[in-house]
């Protein structure tokens, strides 16, 4: 897929990077190499209850292939832990057990030897269930003894790819983490639309895949969680918008426990990233809205809050299932810029994240009703719906991601680009558009 080739140039330079470090590693003899691993810290992010244990690892396998980097278009989790990820993939290569070792020791170094639990504890590499990066071994050295901490937290967290559930991978957890401990698995959807999240955000995972995830996690007594981005990276605020209250109703549909809403942020590694940094000031983009200066690859928070408000009064039996992460940046470790409206200081930017962080705790739908008409006085509120209707010269979602990857074909390949879209007509072809639920038009 041309997405997959396009990520694969954007990280083209990391993995130069990360290819010297992994074959120098290789090079090292494996207890010298063990030694230094051994003394590296995993990443904490912590919240009132929940403490979010980024253990080091390989790194996640659908970004570190054998001969590039790619993943999915609108995340970048791995820059700043390239090394680490390059040293620990060449460790495993040597010697499986050490690396298992290397794993735990992340997680002591930082938390100390039998430490004191949170409530929740989410103990996770990006893709747990996988053997690649997360194997059997690693598994044994974490919970075989269930010395990690003094007493098990209330709750594990555990996040994984969709693809990786398996009956075999859920057989392995249950075995380690014991069948009747409470486990909640998260993993990322981003978009219902199945051509969206493969062909254009680079998920490479089915709608069937996500059915058989949810249903094998529920037979195992486990909970699911499940990532929806809003603001699909280059689509216009209207498409994003629906696509995102689509999701959300598929995903409850499906029996997701939980439902997480992601404003998509921009940060390097990302299209939406590129987009910003090489395309945020181009004419053709800019004449329809897709691009817009220093606002380029990011969703306004306008419709973040419609996004949501929508679905609250659309499906309200999804209500209580609704959780809400990246609203800030404190609740990131790579440096990003959230979404926001006009301005990143705006009054309007504030009033809607408090009043989206308000109705997380209470799911007030009416006053989550009143702060959307109070805001439509703003005079950010004039521009956006001048946006909005620019943005309608994209065409649909299909005319839109056209567009936009031409553009990014032109950067990336100056010489080739026309050969690059030539091959994509042929993914566009196979766009069948939302099959799941009407598009709502208000």
């Amino acid at each position: 897929m041309l997405i997959d080739d396009i990520m694969g140039k954007i990280w083209e330079k990391n993995y130069t990077q990360y290819k010297k470090i992994y074959d120098d590693a290789i090079e090292t003899d494996t207890n010298k190499l063990f030694k230094i691993l051994s003394e590296q810290k995993m990443g904490i992010i912590n919240y009132p209850g929940v403490t979010m244990n980024l253990l080091a690892t390989s790194g996640c396998p659908h970004r570190f292939r054998e001969d590039r980097m790619s993943g999915c278009s609108m995340c970048n989790y791995q820059s700043n832990f390239l090394s680490s990820n390059a040293a620990m993939a060449a460790l495993r290569e040597k010697d499986i057990n050490l690396y298992a070792k290397a794993v735990r020791l992340s997680f002591e170094n930082a938390r100390g030897v039998m430490s004191k639990a949170n409530a929740f504890e989410l103990i996770s590499a990006n893709d747990t269930l996988n053997q690649k990066e997360f194997p059997t071994e690693a598994f044994e050295e974490l919970f075989s003894k269930n010395d990690l901490f003094v007493r098990k937290p209330y709750k594990y967290i555990m996040e994984t790819r969709a693809s990786s559930v398996t009956k075999e991978s859920i057989e392995i957890l249950k075995k380690y983490i014991g069948e009747k401990s409470r486990v909640l698995i998260e993993f990322g959807i981003e978009a219902g639309d199945e051509w969206v999240r493969n062909h254009w955000i680079n998920k490479n995972i089915t709608d069937e895949e996500i059915k058989t995830a949810i249903a094998l996690i529920h037979e195992a007594g486990f909970k699911v969680s499940v990532d929806i981005i809003i603001g699909i990276p280059g689509l216009t605020e209207q498409q994003s918008i629906d696509i995102f209250r689509q999701t959300v109703d598929w995903a409850d549909k499906l029996l997701a426990d939980e439902i997480i809403c992601l404003p998509l942020n921009r940060k390097e590694g990302t299209i939406q990233g590129f987009l910003y940094s090489e395309l945020k000031d181009n004419q053709k983009l800019s004449e329809v809205g897709l691009v817009n200066g220093e606002h380029t690859g990011l969703p306004w928070l306008f419709s973040v809050l419609d996004a949501v408000f929508y679905v609250a009064k659309e499906s309200p039996h999804a209500i209580d299932k609704l959780n809400f992460a990246q609203l800030s940046t404190s609740q990131n470790l790579i440096e990003n810029t959230m979404s926001y409206n006009k301005e990143l200081g705006c009054s309007c930017s504030q009033l809607i994240i408090e009043a989206l962080e308000r109705f997380r705790r209470d799911k007030n739908v009416n006053a989550l009703g009143e702060v959307r008409e109070i805001i439509k006085n703003d005079s950010c509120y004039g521009e956006y719906t001048d946006l909005l209707e620019k943005q309608k010269g994209a065409g649909d979602i299909p005319a839109t991601i056209n567009l936009i990857i031409g553009e990014v074909a032109k950067k990336l390949w100056p010489e080739s680009w026309e050969e690059k879209i030539s091959s994509f007509e042929k993914e566009l072809a196979l766009y069948k558009g939302n099959n799941k639920k009407n598009i709502w038009r208000d």
